[in-house]
C-alpha cells in the first residue's frame, strides 16, 4: 500500500504512526463498502417466503379462485389469501384479496354453483374478508359472486 509517513507520536504508552494514503485507495475503499452495502440490504429486502398457488376453477369454467399460501419462516405465521380471477388470467396487484387468514386450521374453499363460494373453517384468525365480488364488463356488472364463511360444527 502506497503512502507516506506524516507523523510518528506517542500516546501515552502506545505509539501512534499515521500514513497519508493516497485518493486510489480511499475511492476503492468506498467502493467496495458500497457494493458490501448492497448486498446487505439486498438480503433483508428481498423475498424470502415461500408461496405455493393453486386455482379452483368454476363450474362453468369462467373464473378461478386463486389460493395464495405464503410461509416467511419461524418468525411469522402461515397466510393464505384468496383472489378471484377470470380464467386464463393471473393475480395482479390491482386484484382484490378477498380472503386474508393466518392461524388456521382445516379451511376448504369450494363452489356453490357458478355464483357462490363457501369459505369452511374450524379455526382461523381473519384479517380480511369480503362477501362479494364483481366482473365488470365495459362499466356494467358481467357477473357476480358472493362469499359466505361457514364455520365448522
Amino acid at each position: 500500500m502506497r503512502g507516506s509517513v506524516t507523523a510518528f507520536r506517542t500516546i501515552g504508552e502506545a505509539p501512534v504512526i499515521q500514513i497519508k494514503r493516497g485518493k486510489k485507495v480511499y475511492i476503492l475503499g468506498s467502493v467496495i463498502f458500497i457494493i458490501a452495502l448492497v448486498f446487505v440490504l439486498r438480503s433483508f429486502i428481498s423475498n424470502s417466503c415461500q408461496e405455493l398457488e393453486h386455482k379452483i376453477p368454476s363450474p362453468n369454467g369462467k373464473y378461478e379462485i386463486v389460493v395464495k399460501v405464503s410461509d416467511c419462516g419461524a418468525t411469522t405465521s402461515t397466510t393464505m389469501s384468496v383472489y378471484i380471477i377470470k380464467k386464463g388470467s393471473s393475480v395482479s396487484y390491482f386484484d382484490e384479496q378477498m380472503l386474508l387468514a393466518d392461524r388456521y386450521g382445516d379451511l376448504e374453499l369450494e363452489w356453490d354453483g357458478n355464483d357462490g363460494i363457501k369459505v369452511i373453517y374450524d379455526k382461523a384468525r381473519i384479517h380480511k374478508f369480503s362477501n362479494n365480488w364483481m366482473s365488470l364488463q365495459n362499466g356494467a356488472v358481467e357477473d357476480e359472486i358472493n362469499l359466505e364463511l361457514v364455520k365448522k360444527q
